[in-house]
């Protein structure tokens, strides 16, 4: 019997970083094999927790280091969101030769001009080089402004270089500890809520509203429970919903500023939708940072 449980508790223990395994696994085990005769169910979610934990590194972490490798990495996913956003539009536009599709890619030349160097600004984030980045994000925002400038009908999401150089800035005072973990994975999210969004809303509009908002709240709900295993995600994911909260104050000033007599009210319900899912996510991530630093 102990040995077809030694097993079993081994199988588990492989979900732990070798690094971990090495160092602790054997104490592990004898004191699980010691403490019961058999895997008991509330045993195998609390094995399994400490597994995704041992990934997320268990070094230990300040308060203020976790803010500001959240804020450099939240600042990477607005980028690669600002970046991929309006690209991925025009090429779907053109490969499927959409109705009206010229008018779509003009609305997001802002957008599209200031890529090319939102790119040059996220290579730059990525190699560490936090002042290089803040600047070029900067340009960015200025090469977006400049071409939006010229009509202020097109769209105005060129303002997330705004809130990327603003979420960079913590990283230039204080250079941020190196990401380590699952963190490394949050740049997943963006990319996955953009393939969401304009594969839904250009190919199949259909259901384009389901596949967007389920992409959204699968994001949400997994950042949500990431915070009992890694705060810096949550926390990050956190605040890039709050740049997204903040960009559609701007998209309803244009669209009252250009004299739109659409459906306010919608908007305006989006809104505080949209404000409310930071709100959680920063709350919880909040809590869940101070609980961590006293450890």
């Amino acid at each position: 019997m102990s040995g077809d449980l030694e097993r079993r508790y081994a199988r588990v223990l492989r979900l732990y970083p070798k690094a971990y395994r090495r160092e602790r696994g054997p104490e592990l085990l004898a004191t699980l094999l010691e403490a019961s005769a058999r895997p008991k169910r509330r045993e195998l979610p609390a094995l399994l927790l400490g597994a995704l934990r041992a990934h997320a590194g268990s070094d230990r972490r300040t308060a203020g280091g976790t803010w500001v490798a959240a804020s450099r990495v939240a600042a990477l996913m607005v980028l690669v969101y600002a970046i991929t956003t309006a690209p991925v539009r025009a090429g779907i536009t053109l490969a499927y030769g959409l109705p009206h599709g010229w008018w779509l890619i003009e609305q997001s030349l802002p957008e599209l001009v200031a890529a090319p160097v939102g790119l040059l600004a996220l290579a730059a984030a990525v190699l560490g080089r936090h002042r290089i980045a803040l600047g070029v994000t900067s340009v960015a925002f200025l090469v977006g402004l400049g071409t939006w400038l010229t009509d202020t009908a097109l769209e105005a999401g060129f303002f997330r270089y705004l809130f990327a150089a603003l979420l960079l800035l913590p990283a230039v005072r204080t250079a941020p500890p190196p990401v380590s973990g699952l963190l490394r994975y949050a740049l997943s999210a963006p990319a996955l809520l953009v393939a969401a969004d304009r594969i839904g809303e250009d190919v199949v509009p259909a259901v384009a509203g389901i596949v967007g908002f389920g992409a959204f709240v699968a994001v949400w709900f997994v950042a949500l429970f990431w915070a009992v295993v890694d705060e810096r995600v949550t926390l990050a994911v956190g605040l890039f919903f709050l740049a997204e909260a903040l960009l559609w104050p701007i998209v309803l000033a244009v669209f009252t500023a250009g004299g739109a007599s659409g459906n306010l009210t919608g908007l305006a319900v989006t809104m505080a939708l949209t404000a409310l899912v930071p709100t959680v996510l920063l709350s919880v991530s909040a809590i869940a940072v101070r609980r961590q630093a006293r450890l």
